[in-house]
């Protein structure tokens, strides 16, 4: 049976911003911005790469993304390279879903949802990814766990807490 999301995210596409209409990749950037304006992450949207990003440019693949409902953006992710997970095989590519957002106008229809598994399968398909990782607030980690499947991971060590007090999540590919 349908539920009242299922109709609000039919016919979502995933796009890489180098894809997506301008206006999207303005919205993309704005709604970065209102969210995150320290991160940096919204002049990405516009062409525009970070510093980190023009250092790490031989070695660090990073992607764009912009979940569109009928040319308008209503979320956006920075899926990019990461490091190594500890117990993973030797040479498993492990992939960060980063800034990702759903603009505030459109949240609590299951785009987060969307975005995050369609941008989870990104990583897979195009990245070569076995593991997509997410670092999220805590008050996040059941969304990700009930809602997108992936594992919460527990601190390696005891005390141990990043300067964002953030969760880690990871999906495996199956």
């Amino acid at each position: 049976m349908r539920d009242a999301t299922d109709t609000a995210t039919d016919g979502l596409k995933l796009t890489r911003v180098s894809d997506a209409p301008k206006h999207s990749r303005i919205a993309a950037a704005n709604f970065n911005a209102d969210e995150w304006p320290e991160r940096g992450h919204a002049a990405g949207f516009l062409g525009i790469k970070t510093p980190e990003e023009r250092r790490q440019a031989t070695h660090r693949r990073t992607e764009r993304l912009i979940l569109l409902a009928s040319d308008v953006a209503v979320g956006s992710v920075v899926v990019a390279d990461s490091c190594a997970v500890v117990g993973a095989p030797e040479g498993t590519v492990n992939v960060t879903l980063n800034a990702l957002v759903v603009a505030r106008e459109r949240r609590g229809c299951g785009f987060g949802r969307e975005l995050t598994l369609k941008a989870a399968s990104f990583a897979f398909e195009e990245m070569g990814a076995g593991i997509v990782t997410v670092w999220c607030e805590p008050k996040l980690v059941g969304f990700y766990v009930d809602k997108c499947g992936f594992e919460y991971e527990a601190p390696r060590r005891a005390g141990f807490v990043d300067d964002d007090l953030d969760a880690c999540c990871r999906l495996y590919r199956r």
